[in-house]
């Protein structure tokens, strides 16, 4: 992935990952990440552990402009990838101060699930304090591994935009 040879990465999957993510799927994601944090600079095995007959390694990857932590799966046996996962490294950063737009006793926030099994997805939303209705916006984030909040280092951005949009009146999932 380094050397961005993705056929070469693609060869390495076994039979259930080609299944689940094409040669053009993996080139897409990892491209979206060297755009965002620019080239990979090194990465280190942070863990070594044995789950399901599986070789289990988490890698912290450092680029130019952040980190990523990788899991990987591999088949001892066949010497195949069966599992990749990104996302992003927890933060060392402490929290960014509130920004001066959020007003907290304009808003309460709450946890929330849409969906139904298997295909539950958490939320937050956060709605103005007063009667409604509310004017609202739905946040979604773009391809990439990301949390709810777009956490970049101390910045969580959609968290910012959320309490901003809801000081004004103006309900956020």
């Amino acid at each position: 992935m380094k050397t961005q040879n993705y056929s070469a990465a693609f060869e390495m999957f076994d039979s259930n990952m080609r299944a689940a993510v094409s040669e053009e799927k993996l080139r897409a994601v990892w491209s979206a990440q060297l755009g965002t944090l620019g080239p990979l600079v090194s990465w280190t095995i942070t863990q070594r552990t044995q789950a399901q007959g599986l070789d289990v390694r988490i890698a912290l990857l450092r680029f130019d402009h952040g980190e990523l932590l990788a899991t990987v799966a591999v088949n001892p046996g066949r010497q195949e990838v069966a599992g990749f996962l990104i996302k992003p490294a927890p933060s060392s950063a402490k929290p960014a101060p509130p920004a001066p737009y959020v007003h907290p006793s304009d808003f309460r926030s709450a946890e929330i699930s849409v969906g139904s099994a298997p295909f539950v997805l958490g939320g937050t939303l956060t709605v103005p304090v007063g009667l409604g209705p509310f004017p609202g916006v739905v946040l979604v984030h773009g391809s990439g591994p990301q949390d709810r909040d777009e956490t970049i280092g101390a910045n969580k951005i959609f968290k910012d935009l959320a309490e901003g949009l809801a000081s004004r009146g103006i309900e956020v999932l």
